[in-house]
């Protein structure tokens, strides 16, 4: 299962639900989208107790969104 959150629209509910979702099911894999996520905000955040399978900067591709479920299918079957 997947579950993509918009850290733009309410960074501190996306952070709090990011830990709680790590918490109580660790199976699910949480995409974090934003706008201008840069290597540093994603550094910072993969460093917290909220961090995300992944992130994806917007706007982003159709080919760019296959990209990270195809990282995620192939760790599954590793």
């Amino acid at each position: 299962f997947i579950l993509c959150l918009p850290l733009d629209v309410n960074p501190k509910a996306v952070n709090q639900l990011c830990v709680q979702l790590r918490a109580k099911y660790p199976h699910i894999k949480v995409v974090v989208v934003g706008q201008a996520l840069t290597a540093d905000k994603i550094a910072l955040h993969q460093k917290s107790p909220a961090k995300a399978s992944a992130y994806m900067s917007y706007p982003f591709t159709a080919a760019d969104f296959k990209a990270v479920l195809e990282r995620f299918t192939q760790a599954k079957a590793a």
